[in-house]
């Protein structure tokens, strides 16, 4: 689950997912567009929300956490201070994954490096995974028109389904 606004209703397809992992500030869960369901809140250590120490709405289950090696220390830190050890699914540091060669040495973003984890993670899903909520767009930082080829070549190889 992406943070953009989709262009229909997609609360039915969500909520019938088997896991639905958002990402970080959940945006629009109560224009119903996006269902209500989280089974996974997926946010970078370094995001606003964590830095001022806040829980946003919304219920989840289960935390994963986006961090690079040299924040081990400070993401251990927001999980103590929220009480959210029991919570933490896992812990992706993205300098780990192999994204600086796909995305030629840029930082991928939040939504691209949570679906390369789960890409390399179960990589013998039997359904593809649903992307919702992607617009490819947002700091300038990132390599969204890379991240977009990438997402409909995964489309291509019936990794993903891409929902607008």
């Amino acid at each position: 689950m992406g943070n953009a606004l989709p262009l229909k209703d997609y609360s039915e397809l969500v909520n019938g997912h088997d896991i639905v992992i958002r990402f970080n500030r959940l945006n629009f869960l109560w224009t119903g567009f996006l269902g209500r369901k989280t089974d996974i809140w997926a946010i970078q250590n370094m995001d606003e929300t964590l830095r001022r120490r806040k829980t946003l709405f919304g219920e989840w289950e289960r935390l994963l956490i986006i961090s690079e090696n040299k924040y081990k220390d400070y993401t251990q830190e927001i999980l103590q201070v929220n009480n959210w050890e029991e919570k933490l699914y896992s812990t992706i540091y993205s300098d780990d994954l192999p994204l600086k060669e796909k995305l030629r040495g840029n930082n991928g973003s939040s939504g691209f490096i949570i679906l390369e984890w789960v890409l390399q993670a179960y990589p013998n899903l039997l359904y593809p995974i649903s992307i919702v909520g992607f617009t490819w767009e947002g700091w300038t930082g990132h390599s969204w028109e890379l991240e977009r080829e990438l997402c409909y070549q995964y489309q291509f190889e019936k990794k993903v389904k891409i929902h607008l």
